[in-house]
């Protein structure tokens, strides 16, 4: 493994951040205990196009405003999943995301609709949109969990979460001999097209 002490302190310093609004639920300590597991035995580390994303998530519990940290995410979001600049950004993202984490449809079809709706949302940070503005989009975005905190944060939280389940989709894949390289190839090759919905 590439891994050295240095990564290991990262990685639980994330571990933390990202874990303690959700401890308590035993589905994310599923969550946890399998990406502890994968982890220590990934070669994936060796890949910028893994690492870079990795410490970039690491790093974004350091930022302190929501804008910030909103646009840091999806530049991860599309790190991971867009290695092409073409076409409707934010379709594809929705449509890689959605197909790339579910199987089942309806779940499916609720990421998908989530995603399309957290692009708006960057979106209009990154074009300077006044703070209601934003905000009036962040609660067209039907949560995919409640971590019953305020809407910004709530939000925040369902996009840690999906990225949580893309780092450990990754790292699974790689522990089945797929190369960063073949996942990118998985994203990209047989994504379900969702009806648009408005």
């Amino acid at each position: 493994s590439p891994l050295i002490l240095k990564d290991f302190e990262k990685m639980r310093s994330w571990i933390y951040n990202d874990f303690k609004l959700v401890i308590k639920n035993k589905k994310a300590i599923k969550q946890l205990q399998l990406f502890i597991k994968l982890y220590m035995n990934s070669p994936l580390f060796e890949s910028d196009l893994f690492y870079y994303p990795m410490s970039e998530y690491e790093i974004s519990f350091e930022s302190i405003h929501w804008r910030e940290i909103i646009t840091k995410l999806f530049i991860i979001f599309e790190s991971l999943y867009l290695s092409k600049e073409e076409g409707e950004l934010k379709f594809r993202l929705a449509i890689f995301v959605s197909s790339f984490l579910e199987q089942d449809y309806n779940e499916k079809r609720r990421i998908y609709d989530f995603m399309r709706k957290a692009y708006d949302v960057r979106s209009s940070i990154v074009h300077g949109q006044n703070e209601l503005s934003i905000h009036k989009k962040v609660l067209k975005c039907k949560p995919l969990h409640n971590y019953k905190l305020n809407s910004i944060q709530n939000f925040i939280w369902n996009l840690r979460n999906l990225l949580r389940r893309t780092f450990i989709k990754f790292l699974y894949l790689s522990n089945k001999k797929k190369s960063i390289h073949d996942i990118k190839e998985i994203i990209e090759g047989k994504p379900i097209i969702l009806a648009h919905n408005g």
